[in-house]
């Protein structure tokens, strides 16, 4: 089913993916204009506006919403319909759980970044700075990293979310324990 500014369109095909048969339906709420068209020797046949006048285009289309866009709760509840419907929910399931670890990007930077403010010494203040960059842009490619695994199902959801914070934690750690003041 696609729908394109309003219109819907089904299309049914045989099993070697060739179209044989597409309905169009125009009006958002009542499908009162429908047309059929089949293939074969008849040709285009159009079927009476009246087929389609007691259903609803919403029996029709599913509406898709951007986790991003839904709080916590909204998209917990928007998962379990979804999974109740039959949907693969990975990439749903790891932008719920990013929403938990994301924030925590923020105490694990700064974990990071305490014994490299310390141990400028030498080198000054610019070399912390740019070693700041590259970690936040290392950190972010890694959040995108696990994120696609864990929506490709090669790895859990919760640690498709966690693992960024948790190997940059770990580092925070030894380099906070090791470090010379």
């Amino acid at each position: 089913m696609t729908q394109l500014n309003g219109y819907a369109a089904h299309f049914n095909a045989d099993t070697s993916a060739v179209i044989i048969e597409r309905l169009d339906i125009s009006d958002r709420d009542v499908c009162r204009e429908a047309q059929r068209w089949t293939t074969g020797e008849r040709g285009p046949i159009v079927d009476d506006p009246d087929l389609l006048a007691a259903a609803n285009l919403t029996n029709f289309v599913t509406e898709a919403r951007e986790p991003d866009l839904m709080s916590f709760s909204q998209l917990r509840d928007y998962i379990t319909e979804l999974r109740a419907s039959g949907y693969n929910v990975l990439d749903h399931e790891v932008g719920l759980h990013r929403k938990i670890a994301f924030p925590f990007v923020t105490l694990v930077m700064t974990l990071i970044a305490v014994p490299f403010a310390v141990t400028t010494g030498r080198r000054g203040a610019m070399y912390g700075i740019g070693v700041g960059i590259v970690l936040a842009l290392v950190y972010w490619t890694m959040i995108s990293i696990f994120a696609a695994f864990g929506q490709g199902g090669l790895i859990d959801p919760i640690l498709a979310a966690w693992a960024p914070n948790l190997i940059f934690g770990a580092a925070a750690v030894y380099l906070l324990l090791t470090v010379r003041t």
